[in-house]
């Protein structure tokens, strides 16, 4: 009786081990398959970082951007630049840097800091509505023409219609500011 007992148990275990074993080449062959997955999108994801308005729906891969993308940041990195007054002016040239080019980062931050003496200065308050773009994805270049206002104190000292250009670099998706300047109209 207790050979029987004892064989009967034998076969249980026996074949709740067999289960087990079929469970875990499942679940192998599960994780390779999920292993190949990963392998192959390697390089294929994109990104998304967000403007702090938008507006339009975008993407960022590793190696480029949409063109909305770029429209969105430009619009948002110039009213950093250029919706300033001598109060705000640190904070947003210190958001600005923040996505800078670590090669253009020097460079662009004396650009800020002289142009923040300037300002308070001569108390100036400028304002940018921004009103075209024109956008160059293959060499992350975008023009934006808009209508500047500038203001000393209270008292209006010009207003225009004005293009700057923002050319950008990306590393592994992320956009990163290689200059702003101005653009000349040549009439």
């Amino acid at each position: 009786m207790k050979a029987q007992f004892l064989a009967k148990e034998y076969n249980q275990l026996t074949s709740q081990r067999n289960r087990l074993f079929y469970v875990i080449g499942v679940l192998g062959v599960v994780n390779i398959l999920l292993a190949a997955t990963v392998y192959f999108m390697i390089g294929k994801e994109r990104v998304i970082v967000v403007p702090p308005v938008v507006s339009n729906d975008f993407w960022v891969a590793t190696d480029s951007v949409s063109d909305s993308y770029l429209e969105q940041m430009t619009s948002f990195f110039s009213s950093l630049v250029l919706n300033v007054n001598p109060s705000n002016f640190s904070k947003r040239s210190e958001q600005l840097l923040q996505h800078v080019d670590p090669l253009s980062y020097a460079i662009v931050k004396a650009e800020m800091t002289e142009q923040e003496v300037d300002i308070n200065r001569r108390a100036l308050t400028s304002a940018f509505h921004p009103m075209s773009f024109k956008i160059d994805r293959k060499n992350l270049t975008v023009e934006v023409k808009g209508e500047l206002r500038l203001l000393s104190g209270n008292t209006p000292i010009g207003s225009g219609t004005q293009s700057y250009q923002i050319r950008y670099s990306n590393r592994n998706g992320k956009l990163y500011i290689l200059d702003f300047k101005e653009v000349r109209n040549v009439q």
